[in-house]
């Protein structure tokens, strides 16, 4: 229902002279998917129009989806979608060439200090995944981050960027820019060795599983987050990448050191469950599941083990 909706108020808009009419949809989108409201000087930059001229463009959406919203020793106005859940929608059933176009125009025309809670809006906006449906071509996505980088200098943005390179199966860009936010920071920040971790298991693991190179690399990454299980805070999101990447080498090499990075895997995990407050509901659910599949495929190697003997 929510989807023949959003598909009918699409239709009508995009088929509407005033182009800016969907930009402005498109952008409302963006900014609430990102949890935060638009100011009229991020409007203001963005069209690169007077005060009276976007406010036109918003009356004619207010009645359909835009709403004011109130911002205390604010004086201007921000604006909003009166739902949220319309703005995924949006997102995804949108013409993916005409979003980019919007998000890159924020990335160029917007200055940062027009967002307001600029610091939640970079959390989503940049997301790697979300780049990844919209920015088709790898170059032209690694140049929307390198702008992000330039306006706010923060080893995240690259963290984002070298994931989507990962994603778009280019590894080599995905390590020079895992290995620029490494570098960017004296201090270790276990996200993003969390992240060159499953760059370097993914990459390796589509070479030549004969090679003891590719082995090599492959144990390197399971060693890197077992450090980050050691040492950092929120283990669980590294334990899950381990447990996950411990299945998949047992698939790939069914090496005795395979079957001792599912039973460590599956350790770690029984120790976490016990410690977990009851309102950590999805670390849960997600340590639980690799706890089954890591059982499943430690029985499944005993038995093998017993028909050779």
């Amino acid at each position: 229902k929510i989807t023949s909706r959003v598909t009918k108020m699409l239709n009508i808009i995009r088929d509407n002279p005033n182009e800016n009419l969907l930009d402005l949809l498109l952008l409302s989108a963006y900014f609430s998917k990102a949890k935060v409201p638009i100011s009229m000087n991020v409007l203001i930059g963005f069209f690169d129009m007077c005060y009276q001229n976007i406010y036109k463009l918003v009356t004619t959406l207010q009645d359909q989806i835009i709403e004011d919203v109130i911002i205390t020793n604010e004086d201007q106005d921000y604006f909003t979608l009166r739902s949220s859940i319309y703005a995924s929608k949006i997102m995804d059933l949108a013409d993916k060439d005409r979003l980019k176009k919007v998000i890159q125009r924020v990335a160029y025309n917007v200055p940062n200090e027009y967002i307001e809670n600029y610091y939640m809006f970079k959390r989503s906006a940049y997301d790697s995944e979300m780049i990844f449906k919209i920015f088709k071509d790898v170059d032209e996505g690694l140049e929307f981050y390198r702008e992000i980088y330039r306006k706010d200098k923060n080893p995240y943005t690259y963290q984002h960027a070298a994931m989507y390179a990962a994603k778009m199966k280019d590894y080599t860009e995905a390590f020079n820019f895992i290995n620029d936010a490494i570098n960017s920071t004296p201090n270790k920040i276990f996200s993003i060795q969390n992240v060159y971790a499953t760059i370097l298991f993914q990459a390796n693991l589509e070479q030549d599983s004969s090679s003891s190179m590719v082995s090599m690399e492959l144990d390197k990454s399971m060693n890197i987050l077992e450090s980050c299980i050691n040492d950092a805070q929120g283990k669980v999101y590294h334990i899950s990448t381990y447990s996950d990447q411990a299945l998949k080498l047992n698939n790939l090499l069914s090496r005795d050191k395979d079957r001792e990075y599912m039973e460590k895997a599956l350790r770690y995990i029984e120790d976490t469950l016990i410690t977990l407050d009851v309102n950590e509901a999805k670390n849960k659910r997600d340590l639980t599941y690799f706890k089954k599949q890591l059982e499943s495929n430690l029985r499944i190697n005993s038995k093998k083990t017993n028909n050779v003997q």
